[in-house]
């Protein structure tokens, strides 16, 4: 027999004995035999007190059962904040700490107990309470050499949001995320064309010896430059090279402002004319098709400003990017 049939008889037991009980009482009163009367008011009160009693048992098995499920809730709502991949800290709207989570205290690299200026858990100008508690915000910040997207939530703490309205920093490491991200940025590839742009006056004037050595020279030079950047060339014509090489890369050159333009001038001949090459880039695109495309539009442009230059044509490459 189920807990529910169990149940339903009891009741009819209770209603059935409260009803003799309740007849007894008045058969009791009418022939006025104070025997009958007693043994229904007993009737009476003790299906009463049974009543109340299993309400009572019921009560407190349900008042029992809602408290332990208001503490399971709150343990795992206590366990997920503190166990969450999230650094969680609350401030009050004068910026002091109220409470934070364990990985919270770990992020910030600080001993930070409640109570805590702001401004010695994260230091301003960047993180300055007054404009943090202007609106909700999205950065990145660095704490030492980890990287953190920043997550501010304005709170109400009190019933007076303009009165009282605190903050929520919540902190999440991408220092992996940031650091994979920039390996596939500086390994990009990257395209470019060098032209030996006064290749016919250079070689004016010079023997077969001469001009066989300055070619030796300017491929040596343009060589040297694509081995410090890990890269690599072809030498398609006389006077045409193509180079690839990494984002990285070229932005090490672009730090060092093409030093491979004055190793080129550099080159001394019979005839006094210095050689000098032009550069042009194509870092941006689809493909290598796209990108090789790029290179040549940014050769011409360098070559119509007069060539022995690149620093622009990067620049407006990257300006594209």
């Amino acid at each position: 027999m189920d807990e529910k049939s169990r149940r339903n008889i009891w009741q009819s037991v209770r209603i059935g004995v409260a009803l003799i009980g309740t007849v007894l009482v008045v058969y009791g009163i009418c022939v006025n035999q104070a025997l009958w009367t007693a043994v229904g008011f007993a009737s009476v009160l003790l299906v009463y007190y049974l009543t109340f009693r299993s309400n009572r048992l019921r009560e407190a098995w349900f008042n029992h059962s809602m408290t332990t499920v208001v503490r399971n809730i709150e343990r795992a709502n206590n366990y997920a904040v503190q166990r969450i991949p999230i650094g969680i800290g609350v401030f009050d709207k004068e910026g002091h700490l109220q409470w934070r989570n364990r990985l919270f205290n770990e992020y910030v690299t600080v001993d930070a107990p409640s109570g805590t200026a702001l401004e010695k858990i994260l230091p301003p100008p960047e993180n300055n309470f007054a404009t943090l508690r202007l609106r909700d915000a999205e950065k990145q910040i660095k704490i030492g050499d980890r990287i953190y997207q920043m997550l501010v939530r304005r709170i109400q703490i009190t019933d007076d949001p303009a009165d009282d309205t605190g903050i929520v920093l919540y902190l999440t490491d991408i220092t992996d995320r940031q650091r994979q991200k920039r390996r596939y940025e500086d390994g990009r590839p990257v395209v470019a064309y060098v032209q030996f742009d006064n290749y016919d006056d250079a070689m004016k004037g010079l023997n077969e010896n001469e001009r066989a050595s300055l070619l030796v020279d300017v491929t040596k030079a343009i060589g040297g430059w694509v081995d410090e950047v890990h890269g690599y060339f072809q030498k398609c014509t006389e006077d045409l090279y193509v180079v690839g090489l990494s984002w990285k890369g070229l932005n090490e050159t672009i730090g060092k402002k093409f030093p491979v333009l004055d190793k080129i001038r550099e080159i001394k001949t019979s005839s006094r004319i210095n050689p000098t090459i032009s550069i042009g880039v194509g870092a941006v695109g689809k493909n290598l098709s796209e990108m090789s495309q790029k290179a040549q539009a940014s050769l011409d442009l360098a070559l119509g400003r007069g060539g022995d230059q690149a620093g622009r044509v990067v620049d407006a490459d990257q300006r594209a990017r």
